[in-house]
């Protein structure tokens, strides 16, 4: 998707995307309006119109089957074929929550496996969490920490505390 689009005019799209699939979707599923619309939460006659464009799909509703076509064996290609599968839809819904949280609060350094588990885990910088804020150092006493990523186990809720001036770190 271009980085240039904004985040209502990316939403739409992909709504119209599926919203014009949806039969053959819903075909090659082999479910009819009522099945999908009671797994979605919404009324058959709310997804007729939908699907004859009398009304509107709600975000809300985009996710229900994005996530229901998406974890199908029978449409997970289709939908991927189309854009719209569900980790392409994760990403935006991501973004679309850094956006409003006032963008981007990680700036990532590097990223590492930690192969005795398997999960790629990343490695950098966030805020420091509230309470800690004003903290000093253990090791130098200067106040300039911030929130870091260095052991797996560490996110932005709960993040290593690095010192900018000596390098020390903790848990």
């Amino acid at each position: 998707m271009s980085e240039e689009k904004d985040l209502k005019t990316q939403k739409e799209e992909m709504m119209e995307k599926l919203i014009s699939d949806l039969p053959a979707l819903r075909a090659k599923l082999g479910i009819t309006q009522t099945d999908l619309a009671d797994s979605i939460g919404i009324g058959r006659q709310t997804l007729l119109a939908i699907e004859n464009r009398r009304g509107r799909m709600r975000w809300d509703t985009f996710l229900a089957a994005v996530i229901i076509f998406s974890k199908s064996s029978a449409t997970s290609d289709y939908m991927r074929f189309l854009g719209l599968h569900l980790d392409t839809v994760e990403e935006l819904v991501h973004n679309d929550i850094l956006d409003r949280k006032g963008g981007c609060l990680m700036k990532f350094e590097k990223l590492w496996t930690d192969y005795e588990s398997g999960y790629d885990t990343v490695r950098g910088v966030c805020p420091l969490p509230v309470g800690i804020r004003g903290s000093s150092c253990l090791k130098c006493g200067s106040k300039d920490l911030t929130g870091a990523l260095i052991t797996p186990t560490a996110d932005e809720q709960d993040p290593n505390i690095l010192c900018k001036d000596c390098g020390y770190w903790r848990d």
